[in-house]
């Protein structure tokens, strides 16, 4: 019993190792283009075979560990472009994605029409 007990942990645990080595790590940082500083809170969706979303951190950084495969990423802020790229995650490797966000609205103007109810 103590032996089977013994094959099946050792098992299981190569099951697990199993598992997590077919991942890769997705890692980068995203800056606003004009200034290069760090972007906090930028949304990161992955899109493989399901979509995953993600945050840069305070500094902007950001690494997510994915299964091996091809993915869309997308970048979003509000107020900034949206930017999109392809990416092959590998076992075992890095993938290293850098992100330069340009402001969306820099030299365009926008209406804005405000509008009161009538006090008569």
């Amino acid at each position: 019993m103590r032996y089977a007990i013994v094959l099946f942990l050792f098992f299981a645990h190569l099951t697990l190792f199993a598992q997590d080595s077919n991942l890769g790590k997705l890692k980068g940082i995203t800056l606003e283009n004009a200034t290069q500083f760090e972007l906090m809170g930028v949304n990161i969706y992955i899109q493989g075979q399901q979509t995953i979303k993600e945050q840069s951190t305070l500094d902007g950084r950001f690494e997510i560990e994915l299964p091996e495969g091809a993915y869309t990423l997308t970048f979003e802020q509000e107020g900034y472009q949206k930017w999109q790229t392809q990416v092959e995650i590998k076992a075992g490797e890095e993938q290293l994605v850098n992100v330069s966000l340009k402001y969306a609205h820099k030299g365009q103007k926008q209406e804005i029409q405000i509008s009161t109810p009538s006090l008569n």
